[in-house]
């Protein structure tokens, strides 16, 4: 009994599965439309039932849509048919309910060629016709509806799911099948039409007109209501739902023949046939249905297959590029660890002294100190880390020095000083301290770094050049001032020796032996070159005490000036000097004067002897690096063809006295050279040289074309 219940409420619970399916629910609602519109057309159609069935047999023949051939010919290609296309499907889905289902419907269509050979007398036996047909009939219908039970039933007992077969099995259980339905087939009929004995089948009166057509319909019944609905609810398909919806026509086939078929080849008769036909083609159109929708699953299998690989593409470069980030931050932090490594050794390693404070602390607080910081205080790291810089000024806490580190950590800002500091046994040393903040990436200020110098012995050693400086400048002032006596007081009596040498040569000259007046003559001679030496002194001791400020100098008027100057010298040595364009710059006008007329003079004095001296003055702009501002300079090149000189010279030819020739050739004192090399130094430019023995000389002065001290 509670197996009986059990069993009710689990075809209770598989029925309200099959209802909730919509589209089981508008297909059987179809298919009860179409039987009920045939029957309906069965009832009202009257056929003038002939007397014999041979007579009806032969108009049905004559009538081709109603004809048995042509029919059970249909119903058998739609068999072998679905047979094929179950296969097909077989191989895409490996779907065993599918094929088990058009397995039943192919059997049983092979069952409907044996009907097919009693209907058209292909078997002759003893028996009646109109017995034998029936019989034939009832064997075919019954064999479809228990072939689709012992399915139903073998799939719901023994599997839970859908077993995994290979095609080669599949098609050897079809082949063996086959010739199993043949077999069985054949020799019913065949004992069907060989039989002396036929019981009736067509009770004519009766209200049960083929008794042998409603067994086939209770079996029919059975299949439909209580085993089939649980084989589809356990394996659904279009298939499936095509077999539920041939259940439909089967039963009302049955029924017309049960109930209404009083004679061979009635009405009721031609309609089971064409239910018969429909049932048959139901399966195939579940079939290419679900074969269609598994080719659409393929198609959308295809299409999310591609969208997952591209997706897994995309991936893939996502993962790459996360890959590629991650070693490249690797990378960095690898990187950076080195880096700090090396900061750290190289802080460590510092000659200077590095400390860092943390300004979020009150007192600005010492967090960190290096090695080279614990040599130059004396004090070691645990004594310093927790305190301020303030205990290294030691009684001197006021100097300005200090207050100013104190107002640029107030301000957030660097700042560079030299303080007093006291080490550790008392010892006082000068340093310099440079203090920058340290922002965070948002720019917040975080720490505070300084570097400590000693530059204890800087200090002494800058104390020591001041003084020394000042002394210098002091011993430089009273040799120009002596120079500057030395040279007037050295005048008065050298004009006296002129002037009495003029006033011997005058009065006794006639008296004088050849000797005297050589003698006289090298005195007189001598008194004129001491006279040149004491000017050329002068000008010299002249040069560095900037008696006349810079103004802008045009250098084309100034070399006129001195070619004007030179006028009675170039006429002497039959010279040519050839002038180009000359700057403006910022200069003495004097020193500049001076400058051009000493190198001009020389020009025209050291020339070769029955040459004409040709001098040349040109100018060229220039610009040098300066602290790396571009500074713009002007070249003047004074280039003659004179005798010229060994070039290893150069640096002599620019001494003090020093002179490459005698007094008794070229007349001078050596100071001319000396005098352009400290006008060109003075205006913080300089002189160089090229020449060639007996071919010429070139000097070339640069100078800036403003004062320096304005870049």
């Amino acid at each position: 009994m509670a197996c009986f219940t059990e069993t009710s409420l689990v075809q209770q619970d598989y029925f309200k599965k099959l209802i909730a399916d919509k589209e089981v629910r508008i297909s059987i609602a179809v298919a009860l439309a179409l039987c009920l519109l045939l029957s309906l057309l069965a009832l009202v159609w009257d056929a003038g039932a002939p007397e014999t069935g041979a007579s009806r047999l032969r108009e049905l023949v004559a009538q081709p849509f109603y004809a048995q051939t042509f029919a059970h010919v249909v119903i058998l290609t739609l068999a072998v048919l679905g047979m094929l296309l179950g296969l097909a499907h077989y191989h895409v889905r490996r779907d065993v309910a599918v094929i088990a289902l058009i397995s039943a419907v192919y059997f049983s269509g092979l069952l409907e060629l044996f009907h097919l050979l009693t209907v058209d007398g292909v078997i002759v036996g003893t028996a009646p016709l109109a017995d034998v047909v029936p019989l034939s009939w009832v064997f075919t219908r019954l064999s479809k509806a228990i072939i689709l039970n012992v399915v139903c039933l073998a799939f719901l007992l023994f599997f839970r799911d859908k077993p995994a077969l290979p095609p080669r099995t599949v098609w050897s259980y079809l082949a063996i099948g086959t010739l199993v339905i043949c077999v069985i087939g054949f020799f019913t009929v065949f004992l069907l039409n060989t039989t002396s004995s036929v019981p009736d089948t067509i009770q004519q009166d009766a209200f049960l007109k083929r008794p042998w057509d409603f067994i086939a319909f209770c079996f029919y019944l059975l299949l439909a209501l209580l085993i089939f609905p649980q084989f589809y609810a356990r394996f659904p398909s279009r298939t499936a739902l095509g077999v539920l919806l041939s259940l439909v026509l089967d039963l009302f086939a049955q029924l017309h023949c049960a109930f209404g078929a009083d004679y061979l080849y009635g009405r009721h008769y031609s309609f089971a046939i064409i239910y018969k036909a429909i049932a048959y083609a139901l399966p195939i159109c579940g079939l290419i249905l679900d074969y269609h929708h598994s080719h659409r699953q393929g198609i959308d299998a295809i299409r999310r297959f591609r969208e997952a690989e591209q997706k897994l593409k995309n991936r893939l470069l996502d993962l790459q590029h996360s890959s590629a980030m991650h070693e490249q931050e690797e990378a960095e932090r690898l990187s950076a660890e080195n880096a700090i490594r090396v900061l750290d050794r190289a802080i460590a390693a510092s000659s200077c002294g590095i400390v860092i404070t943390d300004p979020h602390v009150p007192g600005n607080q010492i967090i960190y100190v290096n090695p080279s910081f614990e040599r130059i205080t004396g004090y070691p790291a645990d004594e310093t880390i927790g305190s301020g810089l303030d205990f290294l000024y030691g009684q001197d806490r006021q100097q300005p020095a200090a207050q100013e580190v104190v107002a640029a950590v107030a301000q957030a800002r660097e700042c560079r000083v030299i303080l007093r500091n006291y080490s550790r046994d008392g010892r006082m040393f000068w340093s310099e301290l440079d203090i920058a903040p340290v922002p965070d990436e948002n720019g917040m200020l975080t720490h505070y770094i300084g570097i400590m110098t000693d530059i204890t012995d800087r200090v002494r050693a800058e104390d020591e050049h001041r003084k020394f400086t000042a002394k210098l400048e002091h011993t430089n002032r009273e040799l120009a001032d002596f120079v500057h006596v030395a040279s007037h007081d050295l005048q008065e009596p050298l004009r006296k020796v002129q002037v009495f040498g003029d006033r011997l040569r005058a009065k006794c000259e006639d008296s004088l032996s050849s000797e005297g007046l050589l003698y006289l003559e090298r005195m007189q001679h001598s008194v004129v070159r001491m006279d040149r030496l004491i000017r050329d002194l002068l000008t010299y001791s002249r040069i560095g005490r900037k008696e006349q400020e810079f103004t802008l100098v045009d250098l084309n008027a100034v070399a006129h000036e001195v070619l004007s100057d030179l006028e009675v010298r170039i006429e002497e040595t039959h010279g040519q000097v050839d002038v180009e364009t000359l700057p403006v710059i910022e200069a003495d006008s004097t020193q500049m004067r001076q400058l051009l007329q000493n190198l001009i003079g020389n020009a025209l004095k050291f020339h070769r002897p029955d040459v004409a001296p040709v001098v040349k003055l040109s100018a060229t702009t220039i610009t040098k690096e300066i602290d790396s501002h571009p500074v713009p300079f002007v070249e003047i090149c004074v280039a003659d063809n004179g005798i010229g000189f060994d070039e290893k010279y150069i640096e002599r030819i620019f001494t003090v006295f020093q002179r490459l020739h005698t007094g008794n050739r070229y007349e001078g004192t050596g100071l001319g050279l000396t005098v352009c090399r400290k006008i060109a130094e003075r205006h913080g430019g300089a002189i160089a040289a090229s020449s060639r023995v007996g071919e010429g000389s070139s000097f070339f002065v640069t100078l800036p074309v403003n004062r320096l001290f304005e870049h």
